[in-house]
């Protein structure tokens, strides 16, 4: 289901590398493993993807203990 409008707390890939400093592939391998949120949106003849970055996610570098469940 293709969304015409950009849902709240959702960004593009580009943003969601920097925020999870990781490289755009590992964001799309994370998004294809279900370990990120995804959602595709429609503007106008632009079709792209959204990636909803919580401030909880672990990112590439953290220790283990900065994890929480």
């Amino acid at each position: 289901m293709i969304v015409p409008h950009l849902p709240r707390g959702y960004v593009t890939v580009f943003q969601a590398m920097r925020l999870l400093g990781e490289s755009r592939q590992t964001s799309i391998q994370r998004v294809k493993r279900g370990d990120l949120s995804v959602v595709p949106i429609s503007h106008g003849k632009k079709k792209g993807l959204r990636i909803l970055v919580l401030e909880n996610h672990p990112q590439r570098f953290d220790p283990p203990s900065a994890i929480t469940l």
